[in-house]
């Protein structure tokens, strides 16, 4: 048995509890001032707009594929190409998003980052007044480059505390399109 799973390319992850990680305390005390920072924003009047990443699965999950070769046709793993949704979702309904090719990194969030404020421009005429930019705590949004964009445009942004899904808008919008609640069409 273990010489097939290993020729049809089967790969076990080890499972870990991630509850102990949530329930640390400093990781309670994170995500409660949070929630006290996040509520005072809104108690000001301000609009929260919640920028985050999902990968897209793009297969039916085979990881093998037939290749023809040289000697024929034979069945080698495959990888396919993966896909990045970037999403901004306000507390007004409104929707930014991306599509990447790929992995997301500094340099892309970063490029994301700086059309989504021309796009804020065109739409908001105050926004840096009215709006507070909602981040989670991930590499690519703590990034020095990230870090120096929002602070040389002036961008308000707030960091959510660690394990805070329940709380952000656009993991429901994840969850809806990937469970096939939200259907994308053309």
């Amino acid at each position: 048995l273990k010489v097939s799973k290993r020729r049809l390319g089967y790969k076990f992850k080890k499972v870990t509890n991630k509850q102990d990680y949530v329930n640390k305390p400093i990781n309670k005390i994170l995500r409660q001032r949070f929630a006290r920072v996040y509520t005072e924003e809104l108690w000001r009047g301000k609009r929260i707009f919640n920028i985050d990443e999902s990968a897209i699965a793009t297969s039916d999950n085979r990881s093998m594929s037939w290749i023809k070769t040289k000697s024929g046709i034979a069945l080698l793993p495959q990888r396919l190409s993966g896909r990045t949704l970037i999403a901004c979702i306000g507390s007004d309904g409104s929707l930014f998003s991306a599509v990447l090719k790929g992995q997301l990194n500094e340099v892309v969030f970063y490029y994301y980052l700086s059309r989504l404020a021309q796009q804020l421009d065109i739409h908001y005429s105050n926004w840096r007044k009215d709006i507070v930019l909602l981040l989670d705590n991930c590499t690519s949004h703590v990034s020095k480059i990230t870090q120096w964009f929002m602070t040389t445009m002036n961008i308000p942004v707030c960091f959510t505390g660690p394990a805070s899904y329940k709380i952000v808008p656009v993991e429901l919008l994840f969850g809806s399109l990937k469970s096939g609640r939200i259907v994308v069409g053309d």
